[in-house]
């Protein structure tokens, strides 16, 4: 059995065909303005053009653009992700493979403690206020009964050579360990949380950088994660549990 609350709810789940609206396009022109977007404006699509539109509801910001506060909220930030990896490796094989901050999304929410249930077992993580999901599955890799669902990443050769941004150093990474991009290595989805630690360490937290205590902290949980297998092995071991009285970030 398994059980998260943070996956965003769907409301309608649509295709449709046609040129790129005019509406969207002005909405995309202003969201280019004033954000920074690496995709290219989507005015070259044929009146044949078929889309896949997805109602969802409102996930909040990206932590790319979230403004943080303290410690504890990175400390959640953490530990949500870590639990809904862990729970979608033992429900469904599955791997995210691009969980940069741009795929983080982040809300507000008045719930203390927010309740998963990996292979029955009921587990609870401090919500620091925030609600956190993942999103944009689009290279992400699962299973569901005997069919592997997956991208292959070799044709998509343009983000191992990328450079800037922390995440190009992840792709790279995930090659090296990655046999073939169909089969499971859940290894993957450490690579991305040892990212995810490095960014919260580097933040900015009321518009300043964490004390070097504090820091220091999230780069030892960084190191740690060398020694996992996969977020599922982590959270059934008792080194999990051990750290759940101390907290995963000490």
């Amino acid at each position: 059995m398994h059980f998260s609350v943070i996956f965003l709810g769907y409301s309608i789940v649509r295709c449709v065909k046609g040129k790129y609206p005019a509406e969207l396009l002005k909405a995309w022109d202003q969201f280019a303005l004033n954000n920074r977007t690496e995709n290219n404006r989507p005015d070259y699509f044929t009146a044949d053009q078929h889309y896949v539109l997805l109602c969802m509801e409102n996930g909040g910001v990206s932590l790319e653009n979230f403004k943080l506060t303290s410690l504890e909220e990175a400390k959640s930030i953490l530990q949500q992700m870590i639990f809904t990896l862990a729970l979608l490796e033992k429900a469904l094989k599955f791997e995210h493979r691009d969980l940069h901050v741009s795929n983080i999304l982040v809300r507000g929410t008045k719930v203390d403690y927010l309740e998963y249930i990996i292979d029955g077992d009921r587990l609870t993580v401090p919500s620091a206020g925030l609600l956190c999901c993942m999103v944009d599955f689009t290279l992400s890799r699962l299973q569901i009964d005997d069919q592997v669902i997956y991208a292959d990443l070799s044709s998509h050769s343009h983000i191992f050579s990328g450079s800037g941004e922390m995440q190009f150093y992840v792709y790279p990474l995930m090659r090296k360990i990655i046999g073939s991009w169909e089969t499971f290595n859940p290894r993957t989805n450490v690579l991305w949380i040892a990212y995810l630690a490095d960014f919260l360490a580097h933040a900015k937290y009321r518009n300043r950088k964490l004390p070097q205590a504090k820091k220091a902290r999230l780069f030892a949980f960084k190191r740690r994660t060398k020694s996992w297998g996969a977020c599922s092995a982590f959270v059934a071991s008792s080194s999990f549990h051990s750290h759940t009285k101390r907290e995963i970030v000490e």
